[in-house]
């Protein structure tokens, strides 16, 4: 039989840690994934929140569109927030 590895009774997963245990394919010892630093993902998430609107404000008046900017004001920061915890937690 396999090693399972031990988990909380009621099959919560442990979060706000730095390193999750993930199963090896070796079947040896649980491998630890670590976390992306906020820095690195902050700042990949920046460039490329900063590249898809400048892709918007070039080619949508290109294709005869206007920039719809209120969406921008509101879509941009959820997209960052979202990009770079998805970075970090290596999710993407």
């Amino acid at each position: 039989m396999e090693d399972q590895q031990r988990r909380d009774p009621k099959g919560w997963e442990p979060h706000g840690v730095d390193a999750h245990p993930t199963k090896s394919s070796g079947g040896g010892e649980p491998m630890t994934r670590d976390l992306r630093p906020w820095l690195r993902s902050a700042g990949s998430s920046l460039l490329i929140v900063a590249l898809l609107i400048a892709a918007s404000a070039l080619l949508n008046p290109m294709l005869g569109r206007y920039v719809h900017w209120r969406r921008i004001d509101i879509g941009a920061p959820l997209v960052f927030v979202g990009l770079a915890l998805a970075l970090r937690r290596r999710w993407i």
